[in-house]
């Protein structure tokens, strides 16, 4: 095990237990829209052009809980579809093509061989699929896109793709995506709060079933990191890979249950 990679969860580890875990009740102001929310979702077709690369990336939303990401450059294109509870992440290059699907219970990754599938309560099945990740140059060549961008978690299309990013960094052994993305939940669980009264929830529950969940991810991938032994090849690895996966499907279920993201 690496100096970097010990001193990477250490960080991490501080960050998240020193913060977010003094964000268990974080402040909530409550802004009571119900009419609003029983509207039905508006179509949402967003560009925005990223300041450190001048790529555009594009978001669309045409009903509630689904949403498309779009960024590419001369090398590749990765789009994110999500809906409901499952996530595709699509990378192109020329004919090459790599779809992988989770919905928050499995792991699925189809490329020119076929497809693999995995359960995430299964780390035989689990393992080989996030090996075949990590020898995709599918896979590389878009984490040095998702690398030059300067993505920004407040918004849903930087909230996706730094998840994109942490994913790919963990099956790769570069574990900094992942501790970025533990540091801006930290924040963002640590700060007031306005969320919006929606139809199906009692005010600000959205938000707070998010921050426990989010919590509770971070306690559980803790847990499986400090518990890999030196003979279990890839086991960081993989709980890196867990964290991401699980984290995506809690901002999914935010998503879905008070519209937007951060108000897309």
């Amino acid at each position: 095990m690496s100096k970097e990679r010990v001193t990477g969860l250490l960080i991490a580890v501080l960050f998240l237990h020193a913060g977010v875990s003094r964000a268990m009740t974080p402040a909530v102001c409550r802004v009571d829209d119900t009419p609003q929310a029983n509207a039905p979702a508006k179509v949402v077709h967003r560009t925005v052009t990223d300041p450190a690369t001048g790529l555009e990336i594009r978001l669309e939303q045409t009903a509630r809980g689904q949403m498309t990401v779009d960024v590419a450059d001369k090398t590749i294109s990765i789009h994110k579809d999500l809906q409901g509870s499952r996530a595709v992440t699509t990378l192109t290059a020329g004919r090459n093509r790599l779809a992988i699907s989770f919905d928050g219970r499995n792991l699925s990754v189809t490329g020119p061989k076929g497809t693999q599938q995995s359960s995430l309560a299964t780390q035989e099945t689990l393992t080989p699929v996030l090996k075949t990740l990590q020898g995709s140059s599918l896979v590389r060549t878009a984490k040095e896109l998702l690398d030059r961008l300067a993505l920004q978690g407040d918004s849903a299309e930087g909230n996706a793709l730094l998840l994109t990013r942490a994913l790919f960094g963990s099956v790769t052994g570069e574990m900094s995506s992942v501790v970025q993305y533990q540091e801006w939940t930290r924040h963002m669980l640590a700060r007031p709060k306005v969320v919006r009264v929606v139809l199906a929830q009692g005010p600000g529950e959205c938000w707070d079933s998010y921050s426990k969940e989010a919590i509770r991810i971070f306690d559980d991938y803790a847990d499986c990191w400090l518990n890999c032994k030196w003979y279990q090849p890839f086991c960081e690895g993989a709980c890196e890979a867990i964290y991401v996966l699980r984290s995506e499907m809690a901002f999914m279920w935010y998503f879905n249950c008070n519209g937007p993201f951060y108000g897309g």
